[in-house]
């Protein structure tokens, strides 16, 4: 599979379009963007992005646990470790994002849609016959993982397609945590009830600090008083309920969960920087995940539903082609 870093816009035709009115634009959906992986994209196109689709009232999420300078590695989205300019770029765009969305939407806090690594239950390895079976981090004890098997199936994709597929996740020996998936469920979380039951608040800096052995810069989340914002974290006891949505996400029937990521769709507009199988397939799981919360009612879906469910199908239509 070929990697790829992309903009994907999950949106459906009552959005303002391009060019909209001052007038169009407020009486559009909220907007959220949506940071799924290192944001490699050159400098002056990626500020021109952030300029164009941050308003008034944008909601910014990120995948990446928040580490204070001293605390270890950062967070694989937080940089890029092959090459130094790249790297460079990652963070000097990470930091114009959140200057320009504290300064857009007046320091709206920026929630953190990931969860530790030290915190995930579930690993899942892709054998070689390209069937996935999953279990506890560390634990020689796996079982079959046949739901998520089962979703891949409704989408065509066979033993055979997994075997290729499963070369996305070669670095990590063909494990995956399947963390977009449990992040845009946490994502959907915003604005309900569940919220604040979800969701911690703590008040970080990102600050470059350059003083490792190899010459690379980090970008880290200072712990402050002030001149810092605030994130919405994942609290710990939020995971096991997660890990249970995500198994009716990817269940054959219609449920509750698949009825709230339908909701999501249809009242936000998100602008999602995707990596696709750069370092795993959890990017199209995700987004096979969502139209799969569309296509398992799709009897019963309104106009717009379709336009998103159908719009999805059409930018996933590439990767499907690589199969």
């Amino acid at each position: 599979m070929n990697p790829e870093y992309t903009w994907v816009t999950i949106a459906d035709n009552g959005d303002a379009p391009v060019g909209a009115s001052q007038h169009q634009i407020q009486t559009a959906k909220k907007s959220i963007i949506d940071i799924m992986g290192a944001p490699i994209e050159d400098t002056a196109e990626f500020k021109s992005k952030i300029n164009a689709i941050t308003f008034r009232d944008t909601i910014l999420c990120i995948s990446g646990e928040l580490k204070e300078h001293g605390e270890g590695e950062v967070a694989s989205n937080f940089r890029y470790k092959h090459d130094n300019d790249t790297n460079e770029r990652v963070i000097d765009n990470y930091l114009y994002l959140f200057e320009y969305h504290a300064a857009t939407t007046g320091c709206m806090p920026i929630i953190v849609t990931t969860i530790p690594r030290s915190w995930r239950t579930k690993s899942f390895f892709i054998k070689e016959n390209g069937f996935i079976i999953s279990g506890t981090p560390g634990s020689p004890e796996r079982v079959d993982e046949h739901d998520l098997m089962q979703m891949l199936l409704t989408f065509g994709i066979r033993l055979s397609n997994m075997v290729k597929i499963r070369e996305s996740c070669s670095s990590a020996r063909h494990n995956t945590y399947l963390i977009d998936m449990i992040s845009f469920l946490y994502q959907i979380k915003i604005g309900k009830p569940s919220f604040p039951h979800t969701f911690d608040t703590v008040y970080r800096k990102p600050t470059k600090f350059t003083d490792g052995d190899d010459g690379f810069s980090r970008m880290y989340m200072e712990t402050v008083s002030q001149d810092g914002y605030i994130f919405f974290t994942p609290k710990p006891s939020s995971v096991d309920g997660i890990y249970g949505e995500l198994k009716q996400a990817i269940s054959p029937e219609d449920n509750v969960v698949k009825e709230a990521i339908r909701q999501h769709c249809l009242e936000y507009h998100i602008d999602r920087w995707t990596d696709f199988d750069v370092n795993d397939t959890d990017d199209a799981f995700t987004l096979l995940m969502i139209i799969h919360a569309f296509t398992c009612n799709q009897e019963n879906l309104q106009v717009e539903e379709l336009y998103i469910m159908n719009s999805l199908v059409e930018i996933m239509k590439p990767w499907f082609a690589q199969l």
